[in-house]
């Protein structure tokens, strides 16, 4: 299991495919075929900026935004409330308070 800045959740099933729970899209998919295909991808700066938000996780960093260990950078609003993902609405969080959010977005 490999938790991201942004509390996505990537885990290997039983059959060896990865699944993602991804909290922005509000959703879970298949992310790879395998942990060695995840791997690759993950080597993708492309990819990496795209799923990982990497690019904004360094903004935050630059502007003095961090997180504990335990904790997730969370978007306030949610962007499917406010459209857009941006610099400005990160916000350190407990991953499970973060996740109980998304939830509650995905429910409505």
């Amino acid at each position: 299991m490999l938790v991201t800045a942004f509390g996505d959740i990537y885990v290997e099933s039983a059959a060896g495919e990865i699944l993602v729970v991804d909290t922005i899209a509000l959703g879970c998919e298949q992310a790879a075929h395998s942990v060695a295909e995840l791997e690759s991808l993950f080597r993708c700066p492309q990819w990496s900026e795209e799923r990982l938000l990497t690019e904004l996780a360094l903004l935050a960093r630059d502007r003095g935004i961090s997180r504990e260990p335990y904790q997730v950078f969370a978007l306030a609003p949610h962007p499917c409330l406010s459209g857009e993902i941006r610099v400005e609405q990160i916000m350190p969080m407990d991953l499970v308070a973060w996740h109980h959010i998304c939830r509650q977005h995905r429910s409505s």
